[in-house]
């Protein structure tokens, strides 16, 4: 038994030694809006917007030669969507619309979300320094909303468990493949660069809504989609050490 031991921990300290293990750190942002303008002024209402979201993800794997890589992701993403509303000050009406100069009350719907999955990556060309890849990983992911409002009452933040504010929590998991570039420094460090607008991907998830008699109100979606626009995070960043 004790040979056995033995000789399973000599393999296993082989394997390690002569593994190329990877740390990555990738980053992600997506910004968009709509600004109205009346009269040569900049205006605010019910369709005027701003959208931010922001991520980040950590990835720690294993090389096992230069074409397969595989491992495991820890993510984290924020994002919100606000919506400015009249504050009441400075009014005005056209074709029945109410809006303000001002821009200072306004709605924020924010997400937080946690998630954490494996992946798998096949370079398939390379190209000097470069080389690109498919990417494919499959994670589990929570999101959980709050609301941020700001109006002629105050200011206060309602979450889920607010009742009668239509917030949401959802669970899902998420299988995508993604396309990117790779471009080596040296030996150890490299920068990824995924194409995150032609993904392919298929999101399964559940979402619950608070309710005006504070009952949960469940929904469950799922789609398949192929990215082929600027959408969501156009592209990501990272930075990879090989060890």
């Amino acid at each position: 038994m004790k040979k056995v031991f033995l000789f399973v921990a000599a393999v296993v300290f082989a394997f390690a030694a002569n593994a190329q293990f990877t740390l990555t750190g990738s980053l992600g942002f997506d910004s968009y809006g709509k600004g109205q303008h009346y009269d040569g002024e900049k205006i605010f209402n019910g369709d005027s917007y701003k959208y931010n979201v922001f991520n980040i993800d950590l990835m720690a794997g294993y090389q096992f030669n230069e074409k397969w890589e595989a491992g495991i992701i820890l993510g984290y993403s924020t994002g919100a969507d606000k919506y400015f509303i009249p504050s009441g000050k400075i009014m005005q009406n056209q074709d029945m619309e109410s809006f303000s100069k001002d821009g200072e009350y306004y709605e924020k719907e924010i997400r937080n979300e946690f998630s954490a999955g494996i992946y798998g990556r096949y370079t398939f060309a390379s190209v000097g320094k470069l080389n690109f890849f498919a990417q494919a990983s499959a994670e589990f992911y929570i999101e959980n909303e709050k609301l941020e409002t700001k109006d002629a009452l105050g200011s206060r933040t309602d979450d889920y468990e607010t009742a009668g504010k239509g917030l949401d929590k959802t669970i899902g998991f998420n299988i995508a493949i993604t396309p990117g570039v790779n471009y080596a420094l040296n030996e150890h460090l490299s920068f990824d660069l995924w194409l995150n607008f032609i993904s392919l991907e298929y999101n399964n998830y559940k979402t619950t809504t608070k309710t005006m008699l504070n009952k949960d109100f469940g929904s469950t979606y799922s789609y398949f989609s192929f990215s082929c626009d600027g959408f969501g995070n156009f592209v990501s960043l990272g930075i990879k050490y090989r060890f």
